[in-house]
């Protein structure tokens, strides 16, 4: 959460994969940005809709696998992207993103270097203009992607 830049050009994110949503929830009571937050697991959007609840924050918690179920484009998208899913799954994960960005927005993601930090580098400096390694620590990367 350290390492998210969000100017005042930010007026709304996405919260990709939001688990419980600790970043979305983060995001909208630090900057007070428009949120969306979505995961596949139904469980999980239970709980992150209880915790905006539980925290006062405002946020548009829904179901959805990948972007199937998002229409918009945002400011700010960020993820800690479902390792488990497979390089093919993630790498349309990066894609998509691109898709659903405004113009002069960004894209941060954490990756654990033994799952595949390195390729990820790779594949998003393919999709994106600009990538930025902003850092790493114990093994986790952030990164920072602009279209």
């Amino acid at each position: 959460l350290k390492y998210l830049e969000v100017g005042p050009s930010v007026f709304n994110a996405l919260d990709l994969g939001c688990g419980y949503g600790v970043v979305g929830i983060y995001l909208n009571i630090a900057f007070k940005v428009q949120v969306d937050m979505v995961d596949i697991n139904l469980r999980a959007i239970e709980l992150a809709k209880k915790n905006v609840e539980l925290n006062l924050a405002i946020a548009n918690v829904f179901q959805s696998d990948g972007f199937e179920n998002v229409s918009k484009k945002y400011d700010l998208i960020v993820t800690n992207p479902p390792i488990r899913a497979g390089k093919e799954i993630i790498y349309k994960f990066y894609e998509d993103t691109a898709k659903h960005l405004n113009k002069n927005g960004c894209f941060y993601l954490v990756i654990n270097k033994k799952h595949g930090a390195d390729s990820t580098f790779m594949k998003l400096k393919e999709v994106y203009r600009e990538v930025r390694l902003i850092d790493r620590k114990k093994g986790f990367h952030v990164y920072r992607c602009e279209i």
